[in-house]
């Protein structure tokens, strides 16, 4: 915090008032509103996120200690919500199902929140798991988006490197991608 603190000051800005802008915000994709996030609608200028990587990781499960110090009580109830947890690989197609509708309130949500020619970019890789070998994640996003007025301008499929693997053996690529909000 000091260092950032420090970069605010040498860019000439005041540090306060700077911070005091930020905040940080839980909330459930699957019901959140603008309201709930503490935000106008179609205010935000852009939505940078990563997207679970459907059954490949108990992103939950992968914090117990930060959930151990910082709320414990939480965390129980924080895996059975997660999307697209790695648990689920064995439910097949409820699991896909699961995560479609979780897609569609992302972009639901998303088109509650982007102002007119904002943007929404994603980090998202593809389920390597056998059972899903035949479903596109990245496509079927962009058609989630495009039905709430979300048109692709921009991606790049990158390697995902050894070192950030996190377990995805089998992974090694992602898309990051870039969406325009075009309002109704």
């Amino acid at each position: 915090l000091c260092r950032l603190y420090g970069e605010i000051e040498r860019s000439g800005r005041d540090p306060e008032s700077a911070l005091a802008r930020i905040s940080v915000v839980r909330a459930d994709v699957k019901v959140a509103s603008p309201a709930e996030l503490g935000i106008e609608p179609n205010s935000l200028g852009a939505i940078i996120t990563s997207p679970p990587y459907l059954c490949m990781a108990d992103y939950t499960l992968g914090q117990r200690l930060s959930y151990e110090l910082l709320c414990p009580d939480e965390m129980e109830a924080d895996f059975k919500a997660e999307i697209g947890k790695r648990r689920s690989r064995f439910r097949g197609e409820e699991a896909v199902e699961e995560y479609r509708a979780a897609m569609v309130n992302f972009a639901r949500l998303a088109s509650q929140c982007i102002r007119k020619d904002g943007f929404v970019a994603t980090v998202l890789g593809t389920p390597t798991a056998k059972q899903f070998a035949s479903w596109n994640a990245m496509n079927e996003f962009d058609e989630v988006l495009s039905q709430y007025a979300f048109e692709k301008v921009w991606e790049v499929v990158r390697p995902i490197n050894w070192h950030r693997n996190h377990g995805y053996s089998r992974l090694s690529t992602e898309r990051v991608s870039v969406h325009r909000f075009h309002a109704k």
